[in-house]
């Protein structure tokens, strides 16, 4: 009746209890606070998840067919990715590390 639709919401109904019971199991058991780690989790994920979709629709009715494009998409998806993730979510200490792995990969390619 509802094909993959169906399977689609279902599929996120029970990742969605998924992650309750466990934030559930989090407070309980950890003492860990959950209001907290939502927020702080969706600060970085809404952004990331708004843009990537934007650019997602934007960009879908310029993509060619084909294996060649869907590599090509994929990586192009995985860099724009990277880049939302460095500017929007990652806090300060997050993109000094990952400045730090990039300059050592730098003087790894100069010795080359």
């Amino acid at each position: 009746m509802w094909g993959v639709l169906g399977a689609a919401i279902s599929t996120g109904i029970a990742v969605f209890i998924g992650y309750l019971l466990i934030a559930v199991l989090l407070k309980m058991r950890v003492g860990m606070e959950m209001g907290r780690y939502w927020l702080e989790t969706a600060q970085g994920i809404v952004p990331i998840a708004v843009v990537l979709s934007g650019l997602g629709l934007w960009a879908e009715r310029y993509l060619p067919q084909g294996w060649n494009a869907l590599l090509l998409g994929g990586l192009g998806y995985t860099v724009i990715f990277g880049l939302a993730v460095y500017w929007l979510a990652a806090r300060a200490d997050e993109r000094a590390f990952i400045d730090g792995i990039l300059r050592r990969l730098r003087g790894t390619a100069a010795k080359l």
